[in-house]
């Protein structure tokens, strides 16, 4: 496998079939490919380097091999000659630093880290695109190319020309701070070339002090501090295993007495720890001087080199042991150094040892004894932390009680056992549980409580979490338990629930006291088997402080094709991709893309096809790991609830954060589900859900139970073409049906935490809208996570938020509701991204019961009316009609009816020849009623029937109103005659009476009066989610970020990042300040109503100037915060405003238009054209015309609009429809093959 990717390589990089062939250089692109290799499988190197690598990659591949090879030797040859040709590896190295800080600089204006920052990234524009090798008018272009090859090729660790490019960006400085760029290194740099004579001086200095002593007696000090250390370090490695371990045990110790032991112990280790650190402090502060010393009498001082200044620099910014010092000192490793005066020697120290700094992004790995360098597992003693970051804004742990962070923790812990496997655990819990099921009195615990075998009607008004050794076998058998504590609560439940149950003396009651106790002896004898390995398989170096764990990897994501296919690309498949991984292609769509693709996503230049690279689709991404900015102990940014979203900011540890004394807790504004806007809706439902809350246990608090609608918008579903063309002249039958779009999300606050555990989509259909889908609500897609708390109320919650949104748009004028009871497929998921191993996924008839329960309920408390299917709702008369269909978007039928019609139109085809069209009847399986004999006058309904009828009972059809038995209409306003059985609308009862024989053998019927609102209207204002207006938006946004919910602590860390999103501004329309130009996000607004657009914010208005200046008086306007109805409106009419305009400035040809705001519209637009940053690189003008451009063809019908980008744009929302029309089409062919193949079985069971 690896020789053909090597030799696709060679191939694809060799320009022509003699260079592929010539065994002259075979030997040195062999080797520059093997380090490309090397650097892209390198697990650790951090994806900013991996980027500036495969830029500098897809350059020096143009470079002939030969040359770049000979270039590589020379630089090499300067190496071992450096002193003749110290400028001019000086003069590389910065051009490599100059070259990589340009890549990431985010400075738009003057950069403040470098001069050249400007000319560097025009020159990396520039050698990307130039095709000279050997000579370029375009100063250092090909210089720049010969030095980014040698980079390419060189794989010396102790290189000076390139080696300081190779750290990690994410290594910190001696501050703690993050080098995000180069510039820090290059300004080290200067600084130590302009500071070589004080370095001079300061060597004289010491050697002045240790004049009167001898070499020999130097030499012999220096080793036996060189001896000393060496032990002081093997004996805090020790005591550090073994603090560890003594903290572990105090952690999952239950015991009182074993929690005080263990306590005590810890601290007596953390002061020896404390002692002995501070002696390793003084032996090697003297070890320093002493080689120092030495090495000043041997060699006289004389000023460092430029060469020297560059390494330097280099070990003084990455504190390399594995690399030589110039001034050959054996420098000691000093991560557990403290900063503590010599007490031996009367030297002062004028620099304290710089803070430990780390190389590599994952935790360290551990060595070899004889270089290892200690990193503590658990803070001994620490000095106090310093207080936390004054912006809090990307971890949830500031905005934490002390109890919700060491909750947190102690989840964190109990997740999983780290010294076992998931099947190693079940082979040592196996044996306990099989002991006490095999017990005389075992049989008792062994199964579920049946209160009516036993006669205890009240059981489950006692117990509300039952649980037996049956069902805790079940789960050791799924592998559900991943730690020993789960397994305990659930055994220690199923005694308590007895006990609780029986009073105190009755046989239950004692036996269940009696195995309560053997089981938690056995419990001790394990956690003491176990507790030692678990303590140190945590005290690793590799591994998380927090949870334990060493390298986690996300769930591979999912890459869908751009091209015309829009499948997904399969595991291990090659594909093409873009160079900022934004567009992936399939081999079979590549062929047929054009040479520039456009980009309307984000408004950015256009891809061209010879520069999209091919890859094989099967990257591991690891979880990131952060650095605590006080105890430098590593963790995973998922345990720790940090997110990078903002470069360079600050990070501590739950322990650090603990040990803080009167520790505030910053204000919870952007985290938490409560933070977010309320509506009617949300409202009504939280009351609900509080009910039963309260109703189950009025301890418990409701308030932890957060129900938001993330989303609120206005939605148009277009028609399908057959569909359309097939009833458009014969029914009148619209092109498109509007409806409004809603997301319902709740949260529950766990460990301190708002996590998502449950969504649901659906769509409403006012009054407006055709007969079919008039006054119709559609439940389009509902998922859940079963994290929920208590579990046991998971059900009953989920049933009460589908009955309260019934019920509220039932009050609202809506007569009925539409659910289709489809499970997903094996591997999909409707809304949230990655679910739980241990939540299976249940079957059609299992959901479908689900459904119908909740449904029943519903009808008992009078707000369901009647619960139909589909089949029987519309295939009941001669007449259907698929006009007479509900079309809801992405329902079963509304993709059938496509491939059915185009059946039809072949087979008409093929038909004209023959006399005979006559429409035969529905074959139904099996059961026989009225309706077999239904000859319908339409042939596509009749196929439609024929697919539907086996799985009708899926297609849910809920009443809300009555409706009449015999025009199948929903009675919503005038008089309802009802008897026992039927209801007949005012119409049908009139007829039937009218043509009654006998009006005495007539049932009798009670007239009833109905009133429907009117209007259906929503008093829940609009809400636009970038990342919830749609499902396919929020798990694309999960896929590609990893934002999975998995596992309980992802869930969480998923959820702040989602709270997080939705706290941002949204990439709509933004008020932006006239004078200084910033955004308005806050405070008030100052809008003058003369002018089309003219904001001020506050702080510009203060000054008076800028009203003085503009003229007109201007109207204080408050936020969407301060008056969000008002706010809301006058954004709609500058929107529109906005939009007119557009349209407008995009035709007009005119010189001096009439209109004064058509030249600014232009020059926008002129901007937007012709803007290099573009609103991804951070423009704050191309984000807001990006977003006009956007809002204006979701609108646009025109067939040739001459707006910009509209044609680009609209197509872009096209393939998104057609990719959610694939996805939906895909569901309905499995659904449709289960029940062939279903069919099938019965058929040939039948048979037999």
């Amino acid at each position: 496998q690896m020789a053909k990717k090597l030799e696709e390589k060679l191939y694809r990089s060799a320009k022509s079939k003699d260079e592929y062939m010539n065994e002259a250089t075979l030997k040195a692109r062999l080797q520059v490919v093997a380090r490309s290799f090397h650097a892209q499988r390198n697990p650790h190197t951090p994806p900013e380097l991996a980027g500036f690598c495969q830029q500098v990659a897809l350059i020096t591949a143009k470079l002939p091999a030969d040359a770049a090879l000979e270039y590589h030797k020379n630089v090499q040859n300067m190496l071992t000659n450096q002193d003749s040709y110290k400028q001019g590896l000086v003069n590389q190295q910065q051009r490599l630093l100059l070259l990589r800080h340009a890549m990431w600089c985010r400075e738009s204006a003057k950069c403040k880290a470098t001069p050249q920052c400007t000319e560097m990234k025009a020159l990396w524009g520039h050698i990307g695109l130039c095709p000279n090798m050997t000579s370029c008018p375009v100063e250092h272009c090909i210089s720049s190319k010969f030095v980014l090859s040698h980079f390419h090729q060189c794989s010396n660790s102790q290189c000076i020309v390139c080696s300081v490019v190779r750290q990690p960006i994410e290594a910190k400085d001696a501050n703690g701070g993050l080098i995000m760029d180069p510039h820090q290194a290059m300004h080290k740099l200067n600084s130590l070339k302009r500071s070589s004579q004080q370095f001079a001086t300061q060597m004289a200095m010491i050697q002045q002090k240790f004049k009167d002593w001898s070499m020999a007696q130097l030499q012999e000090h220096s080793k036996k501090l060189q001896v000393w250390a060496e032990q002081l370090k093997s004996q805090i490695q020790m005591l550090t295993v073994e603090c560890t371990k003594q903290v572990e045990l105090f952690r999952m110790a239950l015991d009182p007495a074993a929690k005080v032991q263990y306590h005590s112990q810890a601290e007596e280790l953390q002061k020896q720890l404390k002692e002995l650190k501070a002696k390793l402090s003084r032996c090697a502060h003297q070890h320093k001087i002493m080689a120092f010393t030495i090495n000043g009498r041997q060699t006289p001082p004389r000023h460092p080199t430029s060469f020297e200044s560059a390494e330097s620099m280099q070990n003084l910014l990455l504190k390399s042991t594995n690399q030589p010092n110039q001034q050959h000192i054996p420098m000691l490793e000093t991560s557990l150094i403290q900063n503590t005066p010599v007490l031996d020697l009367p030297v002062k120290h004028e620099h304290p040892p710089d803070k430990k700094i780390k190389l590599d992004p994952s935790p360290p790995t551990t060595s070899s004894s004889t270089t290892t360098s200690t990193t503590l597992a658990v803070k001994a003693e620490p000095s106090p932390p310093p207080p936390p970051p004054a912006s809090s804004g990307t971890c949830m742990l500031p905005q934490m009680t002390n109890a919700e962070i060491r909750a947190h923790v102690q989840s964190l812990q109990q997740s999983h056992c780290a010294s076992l496997t998931v099947a190693q655990l079940k082979k040592k819990l196996d044996p306990i549980l099989k002991n006490m099921m095999e017990h005389k009195f075992g049989w008792v615990f062994s199964t579920p409580v049946d209160p009516v075998a036993l006669g205890i009607p009240d059981y489950f008004h006692v117990i509300k979490r039952p649980m037996d050794f049956g069902t805790i076998k079940k789960k050791l058998e799924g592998n559900v338990y991943k730690h020993m504590y789960p397994f305990a609560a659930d055994v220690r439940l199923t005694f308590g629930n007895a006990m609780t149950f029986n009073n105190e003396g009755e046989e239950v009651y004692s036996l269940a006291s009696d195995m309560l106790k053997d089981f938690n002896c056995e419990m001790a004898k394990l956690e003491a088997e176990i507790g030692a390995d678990e303590a140190a398989a945590r005290a690793k170096d590799g591994a998380c402080q927090l949870c334990g764990s060493e390298g986690l990897v996300f769930e591979p994501a999912i890459l869908y094709c751009n091209g015309d296919c829009n499948s997904k690309i399969r595991r291990n498949n090659y594909y093409f991709c873009s160079p900022d991984n934004k567009f992936h292609c399939c081999v079979a769509c590549h062929p047929g893309l054009p040479d520039t693709i456009t980009k309307p996503a984000d408004g950015g230049p256009p891809y061209i096809k010879a520069e999209l690279c091919r890859k094989k689709n099967d990257d591991v991404h690891e979880e990131p790991w952060v650095q605590c900015d006080s105890c430098n102990q590593w963790v995973h940014q998922i345990c720790g609830l940090f997110s990078d979203k903002e470069k360079g900011s600050e990070f501590q540890c739950p322990t650090c954060l603990l040990q803080l004394d009167n520790r505030t807790v910053a204000d919870k504004k952007v985290w938490t589900a409560k933070s977010l806007p309320r509506s009617k809706l949300s409202d009504y439902l939280e009351r609900r859900v509080a009910k039963v809350l309260q109703a189950e246990d009025e301890a418990m608090k409701h308030d932890k139970l957060i129900i938001r609608q993330v989303s609120n918008i206005d939605k148009t579903l277009m028609v399908r073409d057959k569909m359309y063309h097939r009833y458009k002249d014969q029914a009148k039958y619209p092109s498109e049906h509007r409806f409004k779009s809603k997301c319902i999300c709740m949260f529950q606050e766990i460990h301190g935490v708002s996590v998502l555990l449950f969504g649901m989509y659906v769509h409403e259909f006012d009054e407006q809208e055709a007969q079919c889908n008039s006054r119709r609500v559609y439940v389009s897609y509902l998922d859940s996570v079963n994290y929920l708390e208590p579990a046991y109320l998971r059900t009953k919650l989920y049933h009460e938020i589908l009955i309260g949104y019934l019920e509220y748009v039932k009050q609202r004028g809506f007569h009925t509701a539409h659910i289709w009871a489809c499970p997903p497929l094996k591997g999909d998921d409707y809304i949230l991204y990655c679910h739980p191993e241990t939540q299976k996924t249940p079957k059609s008839d299992r959901l479908r019961h689900w459904y119908i329960q909740m449904l029943m309920k519903a009808k008992e408390e009078g707000i369901v009316v009647e619960i139909n299917n589909m089949y029987d709702e519309y295939w009941a008369v001669a007449h259907a009609s698929p006009t007479d269909l509900p079309y809801f978007e992405g329902d079963y039928w509304v993709g059938l009816a496509e491939e059915l019609i185009e059946k039809l139109d072949e087979e008409g085809k093929s038909a004209k020849k023959k006399k005979d069209h006559k429409t035969k009847k529905p074959k139904h399986p099996a059961k026989k009623d009225a309706r077999d004999d239904v000859d319908f006058h339409d042939q596509l309904m009749h196929k439609l029937g024929e697919h539907i009828h086996p799985m009708k009972d899926d297609f849910l059809v809920v009443k809300l109103f009555p409706s009449c038995a015999q025009c199948k209409r929903a009675i919503h306003h005038g008089t309802v005659w009802k008897d026992s059985k039927t209801c007949l609308c005012d119409g049908c009862y009139q007829s039937q009476m009218s043509t009654q024989s006998n009006v005495k053998e007539t049932p009798p019927y009670v007239p009833i009066k109905l009133t429907l609102k009117e209007k259906c209207s929503d008093p829940d204002d609009v809400v636009e989610s970038e990342i919830f207006d749609t499902r396919q938006a929020f798990l694309s946004l999960c896929q590609a970020n990893h934002y999975q919910f998995d596992e309980l602590r992802r869930a969480k860390h998923t959820s702040m990042l989602t709270l997080f999103h939705l706290g941002q501004l949204t990439n709509g329309y933004i008020y932006s300040c006239n004078v200084c130009k910033a955004d308005i996000n806050s405070g008030t607004r100052w809008h003058c109503n003369t002018c089309v657009d003219y904001d001020v914010c506050a702080k510009c208005y203060e000054t008076k100037a800028a009203a003085v200046a503009h003229g007109h008086p201007l109207e204080a306007v408050g936020t969407v915060s301060d008056v969000a109805k008002k706010a809301l409106e006058e954004r709609k009419k500058s929107i529109a405003l906005h939009m007119q305009l557009l349209v407008h400035a995009s035709s007009c040809d005119e010189g001096g238009c009439a209109s004064a705001n058509c030249e600014k519209m232009k020059e926008l637009l002129r901007h937007g054209a012709q803007c290099k940053l573009r609103a991804t690189g951070g423009c704050g003008v191309c984000r807001r015309v990006w977003a006009l451009l956007q809002i204006h063809a979701r609108q646009c019908r025109g067939s040739e609009c001459r707006v910009p980008r509209c044609n680009d744009l609209r197509e872009h929302l096209r393939k998104l429809a057609l990719q959610q029309q694939l996805m939906d089409d895909r569901r309905r062919a499995a659904v449709t093959e289960q029940y062939s193949r279903q069919a099938e079985d019965d058929s040939n069971s039948g048979g037999c």
